[in-house]
């Protein structure tokens, strides 16, 4: 009953002391402290699109053109949006999710070759052959409160694929 008790105890010190961050939307401020690698590397902080220009996004033309280039730009994506192919992503940006329903589907996200880059509160899925998030030869890249969803039909994730998707 103690060790119940002491773990609960825990639990809801954990809560408090590390409240979950607000979801980042359009015209409000960013809540989300950066922290280990992205704050405290020799290059310097993680910063993505911070400065840049805001833009929200809400089709594939639209996630596509945003992210390219070098150029500062904090990208919001709103809604799902299917990619008819993987997207790459130039350095200097932020792609970040608004509330709960910011989805990319059938193609995944690439970073190659790019430095600066955040991608946080989106949910990825159902990618054909390859990952949802592929980085390759790039530096201060920040992944943070991110879904990844696939339906394969063996291994640990099917059961949870097959059922959220309504099989």
């Amino acid at each position: 009953m103690l060790v119940k008790k002491l773990v609960l105890l825990q639990l809801v010190w954990a809560a408090t002391a590390f409240p979950w961050p607000q979801t980042s939307s359009p015209g409000t401020p960013d809540a989300w402290e950066l922290e280990g690698f992205a704050k405290d590397n020799p290059i310097g902080p993680t910063t993505g699109g911070t400065g840049g220009q805001k833009v929200t996004v809400r089709t594939a033309d639209q996630l596509v053109a945003a992210v390219k280039g070098n150029e500062p730009k904090i990208v919001y994506v709103d809604g799902e949006i299917s990619l008819p192919a993987r997207l790459s992503v130039g350095s200097n940006k932020s792609i970040l999710g608004v509330g709960t329903k910011a989805h990319i589907r059938r193609n995944g996200i690439t970073v190659k070759d790019q430095d600066n880059v955040i991608i946080r509160n989106i949910k990825v899925s159902f990618i054909a052959g390859d990952d949802c998030i592929t980085l390759r030869n790039s530096s201060r890249i920040w992944v943070d409160h991110n879904e990844f969803e696939s339906d394969i039909s063996k291994g640990p994730d099917a059961f949870v694929s097959r059922t959220a998707i309504g099989k």
